[in-house]
């Protein structure tokens, strides 16, 4: 130690090498008075050297008297090995590291401020803590490797995606990565991870889909990696990701539709028959009106349109002749009922001289209706079964069951094999929300007319829900619903569509994971660690 060289040299040399040396230093004899105190000590003790010399170290620093320092400083001088503790001290509210070593007559006793240094490891391990928390409470994957690309933090959700994977935590990147992806894909992962830790430099991939290599399932991932520093110092890589598995299905299935319906309104205009929609104008919810929505080609051409067609007229008044011809009676009853309405019919009204053969039937609050000549009343039924028979495999490629929902009237239509789910047949499904309603979990209930009332309050157009219902058997069932929804110009919602699927195995496995996490950081709470995290660039603390 330094102090026993000094010791052993003479008055001036001593005070020399003591004036040169940085940090606190200071000799006591076994009286425990001073017999060397360097300009630094003094400094530290808020006294001149030479006020010091000759008093007692517990007087210079009562606030150590009675702690593991004196203990160490008493064992030193009964001839133990010495040694160094770092301790709080409250008189000065510092940190001090102090060294003991004996010396002939008496102890050498170092003394540095390591105050800093402290606060350092306290925010480290506050970080830690804090990191750990957030990251657990965040809906996103989020996971840590260090600097050998050694995973060192997974929160709770990011554990379901390497579910399959033993012992995750401590192992290294690319092992895990394998277990998912394969090697090839692991190899270029944990490539990117590199120039990331390397550079500083950010990565953001806004859809990655790929097939894993543990169980076959294709997922899609929007993630970024950022570099961060470690509670220990070193820097490490945050990788932050979101499952967009089941938002690429829903945007596949949409598009599916999207395609669905252009294909139809193709086959509509290049139709040599006439479709047209009209939707219900009413006053004081009675159908006094429809107004043209839509007209194609052959429509337009049959009906006589002027230039512009009739698109957001009236039928009445295009069409006068719908009522004497006890048409439009009709159509006010397909939308009432939903009941479609089929005749073979001469029309001799509104300038048109036409044998028809007319189909209308209940689209929303309106209606769709083809007409032909008879002789091709048969190429129009099938086109339009075509039609239809095109957008429902499409449905059912989703693997889901179609709802639409009359909302103002409480009134639901399904998909058929809609049943199955439930173990019922067809028709003993009621088409009424309140059958659905009854058939929900109670205590599933007040949750999800909450996001309801949350939903339509904010006039959100999509809504997505988990729930459980009771089978026909009695076991219980859990449901995910993926609805779009329109709104009135009054603000209210007019229609529900959706789609159902049966979430039961997948649900029941995320709630078992759930409840491990949980008790996990039941556990960690439990060490009452405090904690923050302080974010550079803006000098922000967040306790």
């Amino acid at each position: 130690m330094v102090v026993r060289a000094l010791e052993s040299g003479s008055g001036s040399d001593a005070e020399a090498i003591l004036a040169a040396i940085a940090d606190g230093y200071l000799s006591v004899g076994r009286d425990w008075r001073c017999r060397h105190v360097n300009a630094a000590a003094a400094r530290l003790l808020g006294c001149a050297p030479e006020t010091l010399l000759g008093e007692s170290l517990w007087k210079l620093l009562p606030g150590l008297a009675g702690q593991p320092f004196e203990r160490l400083c008493r064992d030193t001088l009964a001839g133990g090995a010495g040694g160094t503790r770092t301790a709080w001290y409250p008189d000065h509210a510092r940190w001090y590291e102090l060294s003991v070593d004996a010396i002939p007559g008496g102890l050498a006793i170092g003394l540095r401020d390591v105050t800093e240094r402290e606060h350092r490891r306290e925010a480290a391990q506050s970080y830690a803590g804090l990191f750990a928390r957030l990251a657990d409470d965040s809906p996103f994957g989020i996971y840590v490797v260090d600097d050998a690309l050694r995973i060192a933090h997974v929160s709770r959700e990011a554990r379901r995606a390497f579910a399959n994977v033993p012992d995750v935590v401590g192992r290294e990147l690319v092992d895990a990565l394998t277990v998912l992806w394969g090697p090839d894909k692991a190899a270029a992962y944990a490539a990117i991870f590199r120039r990331t830790l390397a550079s500083g430099e950010p990565h953001a991939a806004t859809r990655t889909v790929e097939q894993r290599a543990d169980n076959g399932a294709v997922e899609a991932y929007a993630w970024r990696l950022d570099r961060v520093l470690l509670p220990d110092g070193r820097f490490g890589v945050a990788c932050y990701y979101h499952d967009i598995t089941e938002q690429q299905r829903a945007e596949a299935a949409l598009a599916a539709l999207a395609a669905s319906e252009r294909r139809f309104r193709a086959v509509q205009e290049c139709s040599v028959d006439g479709f047209m929609l009209l939707e219900s104008v009413r006053e004081r919810d009675a159908i006094v009106d429809f107004r043209w929505t839509y007209a194609n080609e052959a429509a337009s051409r049959m009906a006589q349109a002027p230039p512009g067609g009739f698109v957001g007229r009236r039928l009445l008044e295009t069409h006068p002749g719908n009522r004497e011809e006890g048409l439009f009676d009709a159509y006010v009853r397909v939308v009432e009922t939903g009941e479609a309405h089929a005749r073979e019919f001469v029309y001799h009204r509104d300038g048109l001289d036409l044998a028809l053969r007319l189909v209308a039937v209940k689209v929303d609050d309106g209606l769709a209706i083809a007409f032909a000549d008879r002789r091709e009343a048969q190429q129009l039924a099938q086109r339009l079964a075509d039609s239809e028979r095109r957008a429902r495999l499409a449905l059912e490629a989703m693997g889901g069951h179609v709802f639409e929902m009359d909302y103002a009237r409480g009134l639901v239509r399904r998909a058929p094999g809609f049943g199955a789910l439930l173990g019922y047949a067809e028709h003993e499904i009621a088409p009424s929300f309140d059958w659905w309603h009854e058939r929900m979990l109670a205590e599933d209930r007040p949750r999800i007319e909450a996001i309801a009332r949350a939903v339509l309050a904010a006039r959100e157009p999509r809504a997505t829900v988990e729930y459980r219902v009771r089978h026909r058997d009695g076991r219980e069932v859990w449901l995910q619903e993926n609805a779009l929804i329109e709104y009135g110009a009054d603000g209210r919602p007019r229609q529900v569509v959706g789609c159902t699927f049966e979430i039961d195995a997948r649900k029941r496995a995320e709630l078992e994971l759930e409840a491990a996490n949980a008790r996990l950081e039941e556990a960690t709470l439990a060490a009452g660690l405090g904690i923050h995290e302080y974010y550079p660039a803006t000098g922000r603390l967040v306790w």
